[in-house]
């Protein structure tokens, strides 16, 4: 803590609503990185704020007008911290208070961290890098939902911080009937400003291409896949070049891929994705494409170069399910250690057990001991063989009806 009197090296700032059930941990996770947490509450009716007074945050009781942007806004305006870790609820902070503290004494403008996405059990889905810590003076957050913080000097000096310094964990939510609602109240915001862009004659093509873009991410969380490639296209016709486009068109190809266009995805794919973006997520989506025309043979050699996957938003991916399609492939063509190797890699190193159980097994239906050896020999000098206990559950939920490999699809 700052001695008294003095200004706030870094506080923390929330935008909360209905967070009583989780607060408290968000909150715990910033005991001696931050010198205060302020709250924003928009509406809170199950004890959030009285929460987050106990537990030491300044709160604001402040409204809800459908806008994001303008509430962060306003939690940045509470604290006169010379900075601003910006969290919420459902998020961890993990960091080295000292060496993260230290970073904030030098000339930067603004510090990206690591954001890791997990699911209700914990297992790891995404990480991508976040605008998270910034100098408050002129910094503002922009946009009615998935805002973006705005700084004064775009231009500023940022630096992404390893993990090992600090890192954000978001748990996110669990229940399908929230993400439903989340989706929901998400496209309807991202409508309202679209109307509000036209309304206005904006010709800001940033703005127009992020909510086009969001507008898209929400659609196909309700399997409106339409609405989001008209999206897509729009933004495309809008922007001509850059991230937003590359990001686009990358989201365009996997829509594609998942509908059946799959001649027009591998046309997207090679003429303009792959020169933009990461090789391997390029080869990913190429793969998919190869193996659904019927031509397995190119797309395992395309998924045998993939050891690590960031997407065209420059989000990284977990790599089971190209583990797991490069099993089934290799299974195809008579390549049995290859396919053994390979998911047993993405079942033990990376999560990807549900559903796989009958796959494994049939893969060692010639060998059943040698699987429990390969089991125990890949978790030997592991600090942490976290996926073991659930790969045996898996296999033991399927120990008496092995699923023969020809008929596990990719």
């Amino acid at each position: 803590m700052p001695p008294s009197g003095a200004r706030p090296l870094l506080a923390a700032t929330l935008i909360v609503r209905d967070e009583a059930h989780q607060l408290a941990d968000c909150l715990a996770s910033l005991d001696g990185v931050v010198d205060e947490v302020v709250v924003y509450d928009t509406g809170s009716i199950d004890g959030t704020p009285e929460l987050a007074r106990r537990a030491g945050a300044r709160v604001l009781e402040g409204y809800w007008d459908d806008d994001f942007g303008r509430a962060r806004t306003a939690a940045l305006g509470m604290t006169s911290a010379a900075w601003a870790l910006c969290l919420d609820a459902d998020e961890r902070m993990v960091a080295d208070a000292a060496v993260l503290r230290g970073l904030l004494l030098g000339r930067l403008d603004g510090l990206l961290l690591r954001v890791v996405n997990r699911d209700g059990r914990g297992t790891f889905l995404s990480d991508h890098p976040s605008l998270r810590i910034v100098r408050t003076a002129g910094a503002r957050w922009e946009g009615r939902v998935h805002e973006v913080l705005l700084l004064p000097d775009p231009e500023g000096l940022r630096r992404c911080l390893p993990m090992e310094i600090a890192s954000v964990q978001h748990l996110g939510y669990r229940d399908g009937a929230t993400v439903r609602r989340k989706a929901e109240r998400n496209l309807r915001l991202c409508q309202l400003e679209l109307d509000e862009l036209h309304a206005a004659g904006s010709e800001d093509r940033t703005a127009g291409a992020r909510v086009l873009f969001n507008l898209a991410r929400s659609a196909l969380e309700l399997d409106r896949r339409q609405l989001a490639v008209d999206a897509l296209e729009a933004l495309r016709e809008i922007v001509a070049a850059g991230p937003q486009r590359t990001a686009a068109t990358g989201l365009l190809a996997q829509i594609l891929l998942d509908t059946d266009g799959l001649e027009r995805a591998a046309l997207v794919l090679e003429a303009e994705l792959r020169p933009q973006v990461d090789a391997r997520f390029a080869d990913w989506l190429l793969a998919q494409a190869m193996a659904r025309l019927g031509r397995p043979a190119e797309a395992l050699t395309l998924l045998r170069r993939i050891d690590r996957l960031v997407d065209a938003a420059g989000v990284e991916k977990p790599l089971g399910p190209v583990l797991r399609a490069r099993a089934v492939l290799a299974a195809g063509q008579g390549r049995l250690e290859e396919a053994r190797e390979a998911l047993l890699g993405a079942m033990l190193d990376h999560g990807e057990i549900t559903g796989n159980g009958p796959l494994l097994r049939a893969l060692f239906a010639d060998a059943p001991d040698a699987l429990d050896h390969r089991l125990r020999a890949r978790t030997v000098g592991t600090a942490h063989p976290r996926y073991l206990p659930a790969v045996l559950a898996e296999l033991d939920r399927h120990r008496d009806a092995p699923t023969p490999v020809a008929q596990v699809g990719p």
